[in-house]
């Protein structure tokens, strides 16, 4: 019985470690080429779950099978540190830039009740005004009534002073920024998209130039009912097949279309990167895809510069937080799908996903920045 229970923790164990090798890297692959590849990465918060609990038992049951998880461990560090960072804390300096970056689900207006969407929208611009950020990167913030009331409460107040921009896509996609420095010009970041968009603004930060690329990537394209679909199953509140094949059928079709287009956005999103390298840059916003994914891997690794150099692109969450820090928190989904990256001509200082807010499907990212 011992020698059933010590193969059995074996092979566990193995599996548990190859799991965590494949979901880690393995959701790097282009979606384009590997079409399955980026769920690999839904999976690995389990797969390293397995792992923990692998290792425990083995320390518990079989030492001499330790060392195999703490290999395994060992070689997904990469991947297990992007999904959950361990850092301290770091004081930033007095002058540091604060940037903070949301997702304001229409000014909290995809909620259903009229009543509720008067008052998330209420919320939303009050955390705005009070958050004092420097720069202020917005998606799914068209520039309505909501934005000009947004500025003129902030003159009102004396905060600032605050100029607005934005980009407007094809459809009803806009990148929106709020900024305490002079806009010197503005790009659109051109891509395939059905409503998203990327927009680049230049910054004057007191006579150094500072690019700010705002994203909204493609999304899933979920219909509220889908979503709460998904979280209907997920919590088990409906066990019939029927309904589980039917919505698990439609969600993957969707998540793999999206998952297609997003993959050229993160191309492009590289491409800008790389032609700008030299200038720099903050590139934020919501990537609609976790850590774990080609899109995430793409936009932090665009490739070589002009000077035949890798580009050095720093996850600000990853480098300078604690934790998981899920960005999105709503219909049984607990991912970070929002990113504040920066080059290494900028040094960033305690990322964080603020959750003191629940007015958006979405939390806001707050970091801050000294340029070199």
């Amino acid at each position: 019985m011992k020698k059933i229970i010590h193969k059995t923790l074996l092979a566990f164990s193995i599996v548990a470690v190859l799991t965590l090798l494949v979901t880690g890297y393995g959701s790097r692959l282009n979606p384009v080429n590997w079409t399955y590849a980026p769920l690999l990465g839904y999976a690995f918060p389990v797969a390293l779950i397995c792992t923990l609990a692998a290792m425990v038992l083995c320390a518990l049951m079989r030492k001499r099978l330790l060392p195999i998880t703490i290999i395994g461990l060992i070689a997904a560090y990469q991947p297990v540190t992007l999904f959950c960072p361990i850092n301290k804390q770091q004081e930033a300096p007095a002058k540091a830039i604060t940037v903070l970056t949301y997702n304001t689900y229409n000014w909290g207006r995809g909620h259903r009740m009229s009543e509720e969407r008067t008052m998330m929208t209420r919320q939303i611009i009050e955390y705005i005004v009070n958050s004092n950020a420097d720069i202020i990167c917005l998606q799914e913030a068209p520039y309505t009534n909501h934005a000009a009331h947004l500025l003129d409460t902030l003159k009102s107040l004396g905060k600032g002073p605050y100029v607005m921009d934005t980009i407007k896509g094809d459809k009803e996609g806009f990148s929106t920024i709020l900024t305490k420095y002079p806009i010197k010009k503005k790009q659109r970041i051109s891509y395939e998209t059905k409503g998203n968009i990327s927009g680049a603004f230049w910054l004057d930060v007191n006579g150094k130039e500072l690019i700010v690329a705002c994203n909204h990537l493609q999304t899933m394209g979920l219909s509220m009912q889908e979503r709460q679909d998904f979280g209907t199953m997920m919590h088990g509140d409906n066990n019939e097949k029927e309904y589980i094949k039917k919505t698990s059928h439609t969600i993957l079709g969707k998540v793999l279309e999206a998952t297609r287009i997003r993959a050229a956005q993160a191309d492009s999103v590289a491409a800008f990167i790389r032609l700008h390298h030299k200038v720099p840059m903050i590139v934020c916003g919501d990537f609609n895809d976790i850590p774990q994914s080609y899109t995430h891997y793409t936009i932090t690794h665009p490739g070589k510069g002009s000077d035949g150099n890798d580009i050095d692109i720093t996850d600000c969450y990853h480098a300078t937080a604690f934790g998981p820090g899920f960005s999105y928190g709503h219909f049984a989904i607990r991912v970070r799908i929002d990113n504040i990256l920066c080059n290494d001509m900028l040094t960033p200082y305690n990322c964080r996903v603020d959750k003191s807010i629940d007015a958006s499907d979405h939390y806001p990212m707050i970091c801050q920045f000294t340029i070199k």
